[in-house]
């Protein structure tokens, strides 16, 4: 039992370290629309590219783009709202991905953002 769980625990550590994290970085391409909704599982989402220091890029992320977001939720569409206002206006954020490709193959799977200007 007690090998079982410390093997469940290196799994769960191992998955949450190799989460893709960028700080302090600009979006450098949003995709969104048709073409893009149908890589993902639930037909709506928007994928996210950005430039900068991005650590930690996930293995399963087969496609060009680094995240991808949910936007069927309201936590989504905040979190894309932010990402355009933060494309748009040309502001630094920083980015996580929760370290896996759930969501679609092309990208990891949105965790949370925030502004990382002052």
């Amino acid at each position: 039992m007690r090998k079982l769980f410390t093997l469940l625990f290196l799994l769960v550590l191992t998955n949450f370290v190799s989460a893709g994290v960028c700080t302090n970085c600009k979006i450098k391409s949003i995709g969104i629309g048709p073409h893009y909704d149908n890589l993902c599982i639930k037909n709506a989402c928007a994928f996210i590219l950005v430039e900068g220091n991005l650590n930690d890029i996930v293995p399963c992320s087969t496609g060009s783009w680094h995240f991808v977001v949910d936007t069927t939720t309201d936590s989504g569409k905040s979190a894309l709202s932010l990402l355009l206002m933060a494309h748009a206006a040309d502001k630094r954020i920083s980015i996580a991905g929760d370290g896996s490709c759930n969501y679609s193959r092309e990208a990891e799977t949105f965790l949370y953002s925030y502004l990382a200007d002052k």
